[in-house]
């Protein structure tokens, strides 16, 4: 139960290089920034939090020292939000 993957339902609206997660039916919409955007496709259920955040501080060593920190306050708000789940 700490692989984080998209919740059933959830659907995804690309805008630019932006995007909104959405349900149908619910009146709920998350705005997703490029780097929310990213994280929320690293969420597949393959890969720990903490390997999502080792994959991007190897992609982005310039950023390494706060990439942990976004990576975990974006995946709370995912998962306080219903977006994603646990496996």
């Amino acid at each position: 139960m700490n692989r984080p993957r998209p919740a059933p339902g959830y659907r995804l609206e690309p805008i630019g290089d932006e995007a909104v997660l959405y349900f149908p039916g619910d009146s709920r919409v998350l705005y997703c920034n490029p780097t929310a955007l990213l994280i929320w496709h690293l969420s597949d259920g393959t890969r720990t939090v903490a390997e999502i955040i080792a994959e991007l501080e190897a992609a982005y060593p310039e950023a390494a020292g706060v990439i942990g920190a976004d990576v975990e306050a974006t995946v709370a708000t995912l998962a306080d939000s219903g977006a994603i789940e646990w496996v």
